[in-house]
């Protein structure tokens, strides 16, 4: 009657859970019931809401740290398993006035060639994805600038000077090579210090803070995406921290960060078990099995710890039993219960001699008893 009213309430936490649309609560009633084998139709409903839901999550996720190419693949996932239409619909004019930013500034610092022709088009799509006053304004004024100094090296027919420095990081980036990168990032900065530490070298140059940021970046965007896998594979918790470190600084958020935490968080849970049960402390065990289940570790691990804290209590409560020695019929049963957590022979064999001598002794069970009322 009590698994049956426990499933009972499993599946109407389940159900509650997709109600209220919460994920969280939708995940752990979703494990919850799914150890306790409730109706099959309400799970496989349970699982696709929570997966609905996660694909949401995740969207949102990263709708907030707004990175184009990892939003198109939400956006994308979220149309497939049938997200929220107008969460969806919110994903993508955010992410065409994020592309029309970017583009935007792109040829705003880029490039001269054709920029009035780049920059008036980029106005234009700016304006129509919604991009703020302020900018589109900022842009205009650019432009006509622009318009100007492209009128002024028409009649003068004098070439710009080529930033080197500037070029060599562009290429740098655009090419996406990390040893590329890392020379280009070093160089610009021993130019950049010497720009600033020489007047004479400074004339007609400029630092690259901006540019070195951006390649920065992207060195750190592709040693994640290169080190995480082989981190999460190996499950190596020491190497998992630090790329994820990395991550968490360049605010680097994709499937595979959120995959290498949930393996982290397991590794972790898993090392906690293993402490928890080699030191015998009921509360440590009861705190690592609650953390352990939270992040999804092995079943046989929560098991083992699940036995030993059983086997712990019931031992304590055979030490107890034993202290008070009421009478034989309660010590044979707390006798039975630590047979049945594994409680150690010699701990049983102790309860039991003394079973033994209380069945032998009834006149010696009453005295003992009245003893204890005294003392009592």
């Amino acid at each position: 009657a009590e698994y049956k009213l426990q499933r009972f309430m499993a599946q109407d936490a389940v159900v509650s859970a997709q109600s209220s649309r919460d994920v969280v609560a939708l995940r752990s009633a979703v494990m919850r019931a799914s150890r306790l084998g409730i109706d099959q139709d309400t799970m496989d409903m349970a699982r696709h809401s929570l997966q609905v839901l996660s694909t949401e999550e995740m969207l949102q996720i990263a709708m907030r740290n707004n990175v184009t190419g990892h939003l198109q693949k939400c956006i994308d996932v979220a149309q497939v398993r049938g997200a929220d239409s107008e969460l969806i619909k919110k994903a993508q004019a955010m992410m065409d006035k994020s592309l029309a930013e970017r583009n935007l500034y792109a040829i705003m610092g880029g490039s001269e060639e054709k920029k009035v022709e780049k920059l008036t088009q980029a106005i234009e799509e700016a304006t129509t994805a919604g991009v703020s006053p302020e900018e589109i304004e900022e842009a205009k004024q650019m432009l006509e600038t622009e318009k100007e100094r492209a009128k002024e090296k028409e009649a003068s027919k004098e070439k710009p000077q080529i930033d080197e420095v500037e070029s060599r990081l562009r290429t740098a980036i655009n090419l996406q090579e990390t040893g590329a990168l890392l020379k280009a990032i070093k160089l610009a900065k021993r130019s950049d210090d010497a720009v600033r530490e020489n007047p004479e070298y400074a004339v007609g140059r400029c630092t690259h803070e901006e540019s070195i940021k951006e390649a920065e970046q992207l060195v750190a965007f592709l040693e994640v995406d290169l080190q995480l896998p082989r981190a999460i594979k190996s499950r190596d918790q020491q190497k998992l921290k630090a790329v994820l470190t990395k991550a968490s600084t360049w605010s680097i958020q994709n499937e595979d960060v959120t995959e290498g935490q949930l393996v982290l968080d397991q590794s972790e849970s898993q090392e906690a078990l293993r402490l928890a049960i080699i030191s015998r402390n009921e509360e440590q065990l009861m705190k690592a099995i609650e953390e352990a289940t939270q992040h999804g570790v092995d079943r046989v691990r929560i098991q083992k710890a699940e036995a030993s804290l059983a086997q712990l209590r019931a031992s304590e409560q055979l030490a107890v039993a034993v202290l008070e020695c009421k009478d034989p019929e309660t010590l044979e049963d707390a006798i039975q219960r630590a047979k049945e957590a594994g409680v150690s022979r010699s701990e049983v064999t102790k309860a039991e001699a003394l079973v033994k001598s209380l069945t032998r002794s009834p006149t010696r069970s009453l005295a003992v008893s009245r003893v204890g009322s005294k003392a009592g």
